[in-house]
């Protein structure tokens, strides 16, 4: 490793002027708007931690372990304005459906796509309106979990089917599974609804006709509890959809459930080994990549945007620290001609057994 010299070099961050930077200097006094990166990985090193008290797990741990353990950096210059920001360059994931890191990640990359997509789709069917639909079933044990969430999905399949249907246009839908305080689970659908804009006027369904179609596709003796809401326009020209879409492409398992025990943890991941957790349909459908389509560089570029060497100022490489719990600078050095980074749509993934 290189020693890094103290730079008395200024740099503009999003137009602000930036301290001189030191090898050992923290990302997050390095970039505030990166200190999210510390918080991330010191859950999924504890997670990690969690699947190693498992011999079938040990290799799922080791690479959660070694997942984002160095981030490079790019400060990239306006050419226009001569203002430098900052964007993540390279990284290395594990991909696992319960790392935090990764979960966050795939968060803001399918929310980033679908916020790109809408616009075009908008145009399109510029009278749609948007409800957000919860369909719930009652808790059972974690060794149950599978077989209730493989029936909730061919009920969905019954449901689309059906009248209740018949006005939506797409949609969006993603699974979730919350612990109790028992440790049973209470799998759910989070729904996002394009609908028609006749909808409300002439093919309005209501709470009870969505709670008695959910029981009959479910084939269920009781009344499941679904939650319906029309998402309010936030002017007369447009729908504010950032927390509709938040709330139905967030984490699937929340971190704090996934802590809260290591048993409970490791029956969950064997009991949603290969489930499908998200889908889309209708004039969404295919607009979000599944987790096993998303690559290394979807993950960085959450944005979809990639930089030219000709833009790079310097590189900065941070290393997660076991000792400090956070990731610190390690290494700086000037762009060369060309940029290593991956092809697009290649997934790169932590080699078994190697140490990016």
């Amino acid at each position: 490793m290189s020693a890094l010299p103290y730079l008395d070099t200024m740099s503009i961050n999003r137009g602000s002027l930036m301290p001189p930077v030191a090898e050992g200097m923290p990302l997050s006094e390095y970039s505030e708007r990166d200190a999210s990166w510390d918080y991330h990985k010191a859950e999924a090193l504890e997670v990690a931690a969690m699947y190693a008290t498992s011999k079938a797990h040990a290799l799922r741990a080791e690479r959660m372990r070694l997942c984002a353990r160095h981030l490079e950096f790019v400060e990239t210059v306006d050419k226009q304005t001569g203002a430098v920001s900052t964007k993540l360059h390279h990284a290395m994931f594990c991909h696992n459906r319960y790392c935090p890191i990764c979960a966050w990640r795939r968060s803001l990359f399918w929310k980033a796509k679908f916020h790109k997509a809408l616009p075009e789709i908008m145009e399109q069917y510029p009278k749609s309106r948007f409800i957000f639909l919860t369909l719930t079933v009652r808790n059972m044990p974690v060794n149950k979990l599978r077989k209730s969430l493989q029936s909730m999905n061919k009920a969905w399949s019954r449901l689309v089917k059906r009248v209740q249907f018949n006005a939506v246009q797409g949609w969006v839908r993603s699974t979730e599974v919350t612990r109790d305080k028992n440790g049973d689970c209470h799998p759910h659908f989070h729904v996002m609804l394009m609908v028609d804009g006749s909808y409300f006027s002439e093919n309005y369904v209501k709470h009870s006709e969505w709670v008695r179609a959910w029981r009959e596709v479910m084939r269920i003796d009781y009344d499941p509890i679904v939650n319906v809401k029309a998402i309010k326009a936030k002017n007369s020209k447009s729908v504010d959809l950032s927390d509709a879409i938040a709330e139905t492409l967030k984490y699937s398992v929340k971190v704090a459930d996934l802590r809260s025990s290591d048993d409970w943890l490791i029956e969950m991941t064997e009991q949603t080994s290969r489930l499908r957790f998200i889908a889309t349909g209708g004039v969404f459908k295919d607009i979000l990549k599944s987790p096993e389509e998303i690559t290394d560089e979807d993950m960085i570029h959450t944005d979809d945007e990639t930089e030219t060497a000709q833009d790079i100022k310097r590189i900065l490489i941070f290393k997660w620290s076991d000792y400090s719990n956070q990731y610190t600078l390690r290494d700086i050095h000037k762009p060369l001609k060309g940029i290593d980074s991956p092809p697009r749509g290649r997934v790169r993934r932590i080699p078994h057994g190697a140490t990016p």
